[in-house]
């Protein structure tokens, strides 16, 4: 019963600190999202303005005007939750 106890607690705790191993994953895949989200906008940017170029020399209106990748990162996963 106490060595029960003991690991649902352990589990809790690396739970709670975000240093479960499903978490550090989780983090980690957040971070390298993060890191390379600016890099992908710009691909995205030069999409639409090669699209909108094309359009006007077709004497027709663009259809894309802008496309947001996402919002910017409202939290930070190195710092525990409670931190957010």
């Amino acid at each position: 019963k106490d060595g029960a106890y003991a690991k649902v607690k352990e589990e809790l705790d690396a739970l709670l600190k975000r240093r479960h191993p499903e978490q550090r994953a989780a983090d980690s895949a957040m971070q390298t999202f993060y890191k390379q989200l600016p890099e992908a906008q710009k691909r995205v940017d030069a999409i639409i303005a090669d699209h909108a170029k094309r359009k006007k020399d077709l004497g027709l209106q663009p259809v894309l005007n802008e496309a947001k990748l996402a919002k910017e990162k409202q939290f930070d996963t190195l710092k525990p939750r409670s931190q957010w």
